[in-house]
């Protein structure tokens, strides 16, 4: 169901509400709590999915840490690009080809020497398999629907993803950053719900402007 009067904005999915602040950000989204701080990043989620997770940012917007399940994640950029992140004792590091499309990453856990993954991407830019690079072993798969659900994740042989690359890798969809405490992919600026098929709040490039915002879908995901 939409709202009468901000037509776009969805207030109920699946028999659940959808309650929102004056900017176009939800507070209340289908029995989660979240809240946002006065540049519109979503800070803190509650009761998503039965988990929780807390957000930090940079200046620029872009992530800085997550804290979810007790453990927190430092994010290092270059240049806009994730370069790496770090939890507690383990640090993923992401590798890119000159036009900045990432290719794959090196894990790292302790004082163990790095090991080193790349991805197979299908026509679409999805990750569907991780392989490793020393050998080019197929380590496992992932498969999405059309709007970027996840269907599988398959380890090709037992016992073969050691590290739980699979699992720990957050490249997914169309490339994008999986959360997978709340099932919403990170596209730097907004979080988007594969679920509903939309982001999770209204574009603030038009909310900035004078326009009435009655006009826009500020919400709209369109598949690529």
């Amino acid at each position: 169901a939409y709202d009468s009067v901000w037509k776009d904005k969805l207030i109920s999915y699946d028999g659940k509400g959808i309650t929102y602040d004056a900017m176009g950000n939800p507070t209340n989204y289908m029995g989660a709590s979240m809240t946002w701080d006065v540049k519109g990043n979503l800070t803190c989620v509650s009761g998503r999915n039965g988990k929780s997770a807390a957000y930090t940012y940079l200046s620029d917007g872009q992530r800085y840490t997550k804290t979810t399940g007790g453990k927190t994640t430092a994010y290092l950029y270059n240049n806009g690009l994730l370069l790496s992140e770090t939890t507690g004792n383990e640090v993923i590091n992401y590798y890119y080809d000159s036009d900045g499309t990432v290719l794959g990453i090196g894990y790292k856990k302790g004082t163990n020497d790095e090991k080193h993954y790349f991805f197979e991407k299908n026509a679409f830019g999805d990750v569907i398999a991780v392989y490793r690079n020393s050998d080019s072993v197929l380590i496992g798969t992932y498969e999405y629907d059309l709007w970027g659900n996840p269907v599988s994740v398959k380890e090709a042989a037992d016992g073969r993803d050691t590290d739980g690359i699979l699992g720990k890798n957050p490249f997914r969809y169309r490339c994008y950053y999986y959360d997978t405490e709340t099932g919403f992919y990170y596209l730097n600026s907004r979080y988007y719900d594969p679920q509903i098929r939309r982001f999770i709040s209204a574009d603030d490039r038009i909310l900035k402007t004078e326009e009435s915002v009655k006009g826009y879908n500020l919400f709209s995901y369109w598949v690529v």
